[in-house]
């Protein structure tokens, strides 16, 4: 919706526009409460007609308010000036906007990217709902591995990195322009933002536009800054899951001997804003075990392993046979976090790597991977180790060679040709990274907005080249052990 424009950008007649605009809202928001009194009544037969007739007139407003649109004209604007690679992704943790112009339209771009932020009119959003819809059908619910990884995350974790990015299907029913807006007003705002400016510029002019078209705006009164203390962030704690309790089908299953399991499920329903950077990390589930937090930062940080192994979480899938293991970490913020990184370069970063060279090479499964930051590296989540085994091999068997090879690396570390070569990969990465404009400027935008400085590149590349074995063995005997896994099994149909 960033990219619809504004009052002056995308509209024929901003007058007209605006009152189709409300009228479209007014008729979603009583469409809206019908269809949600009819459920809870069970009586939705005898209100249908007007319903339908709702419907028809919300229909009827979207096309009129459609031909007074310019289409992609914030983005023409840019494309005309020369500027290419105009987009924006989003993540568990921030939305990123990116885009390649010409040096000598700084101050155009400076203009557009300020009206667009502190006065955007978000025309069309229940035609791009429709769109967001049918892609979250597509990646989620027509993907059997989509679905599997929806159900397991709500399974595993209690933080909002439970949530997909995308949503659940019923926050498309449930959300209009009220709800975008506020959402907008609580996280869009200077204290919230990173701007990476990287080319022929004058830093000094630079900062004079940004100033000049940023220096006016002003948060508005609900609006929430989003922390990225170090310190506070490797205490939050961590988002451990209950345990799901092992019936006879999940114990068969565990054995390798299951027949039936359950089937793709969609999960319960959280509102969108959980699923974006307003993640506040905070987890409800209490400490068990020891005290003393996984880095080593004592009581009332990260909590530490409970006393006994959860339960696996159980589902059929045509994406089936697969193996997932979320190992419980703090953020991946600081040097423990870069040593985790390190251990997950070490089992799966290339084919030189331990899973791939001792499990798959030699036929022990068809793939494997590890992703310390799963899915979000910013907060605590997981350290996810996945695997597919050979058609009808037992999943218990794979998960204990799986679990080998981590208690291999926390008993004994890395050896001194691993650390070499992740610390080569890491250095060719940073290099390849600066010899682009636009790879750089997410680089140091991505590091200032998670450590507070754009220099936490260059630092995090002295944690790599000053790591040692011990550190990694350490990272590794933290978060790589069976009691600290939530595991998901996905069986075969």
């Amino acid at each position: 919706m960033a990219f619809k424009g504004t009052a002056r950008i995308g509209s024929r007649d901003w007058s007209r526009e605006q009152a189709m605009l409300q009228a479209q809202d007014e008729v979603f928001y009583e469409l809206r409460e019908m269809k949600q009194t009819a459920a809870a009544s069970g009586s939705s037969s005898s209100i249908s007609a007007k319903m339908q007739q709702l419907q028809d007139k919300f229909t009827q407003l979207k096309a009129e308010s459609d031909e007074l649109v310019v289409p992609n004209a914030f983005g023409s604007m840019l494309q005309q000036a020369g500027a290419v690679g105009l987009n924006a992704v989003t993540s568990h943790d921030d939305t990123r906007y990116y885009n390649l112009l010409p040096s000598n339209k700084l101050e155009l771009w400076f203009a557009l990217e300020s009206e667009r932020f502190q006065a955007p009119v978000f025309r069309q959003l229940y035609t791009e709902k429709e769109v967001i819809a049918e892609e979250r059908r597509a990646r989620w619910e027509n993907s059997p591995i989509g679905r599997f990884t929806a159900s397991y995350l709500l399974q595993a974790l209690d933080n909002p990195y439970r949530c997909p990015v995308i949503g659940f299907a019923d926050d498309f029913e449930r959300f209009g322009s009220h709800e975008v807006r506020e959402f907008f007003d609580r996280y869009y705002h200077p204290a919230n933002l990173t701007i990476t400016i990287v080319g022929d510029v004058d830093p000094a002019q630079a900062q004079q536009l940004a100033q000049q078209y940023f220096g006016t705006w002003a948060p508005a009164p609900q609006a929430v800054t989003l922390d990225s203390n170090l310190l506070q962030l490797a205490a939050e704690r961590l988002p451990r899951s209950p345990a799901v309790t092992m019936g006879p089908v999940a114990a068969a299953a565990w054995q390798g001997s299951v027949t039936t399991a359950a089937a793709d499920g969609s999960g319960s329903s959280y509102a969108m804003t959980l699923a974006h950077r307003s993640l506040s990390g905070n987890s409800s589930a209490s400490s068990k075990g020891s005290s003393k937090g996984l880095w080593g930062l004592g009581a009332g940080a990260a909590q530490a392993t409970p006393a006994g192994e959860s339960d696996p979480f159980l589902q059929r899938t045509a994406a089936g046979p697969l193996l997932a293991l979320g190992y419980y970490r703090p953020s991946l913020t600081g040097r423990k976090g870069t040593a985790l990184e390190v251990a997950g370069d070490i089992l799966s970063g290339g084919r030189s790597a331990r899973l791939i060279q001792d499990l798959v090479l030699k036929g022990s499964c068809l793939s494997a991977s590890c992703s310390p930051g799963y899915p979000g590296e910013l907060h605590p989540g997981l350290a996810l180790v996945s695997a597919v085994p050979q058609s009808g091999d037992n999943l218990k068997h794979l998960s204990g060679a799986l679990q080998q090879q981590l208690d291999r690396l926390a008993q004994y570390g890395p050896t001194p040709a691993e650390l070499a070569r992740v610390k080569a990969s890491a250095r060719t990465g940073l290099l390849s990274a600066l010899t682009s404009n636009g790879s750089m400027a997410g680089l140091l935008a991505s590091y200032h907005a998670v450590s507070g400085s754009w220099r936490g590149v260059l630092s995090e590349l002295n944690d790599v080249e000053t790591l040692t074995a011990a550190e990694v063995a350490e990272v590794a005997d933290q978060v790589f052990h069976r009691e600290n896994a939530f595991t998901g099994m996905g069986l075969p149909l």
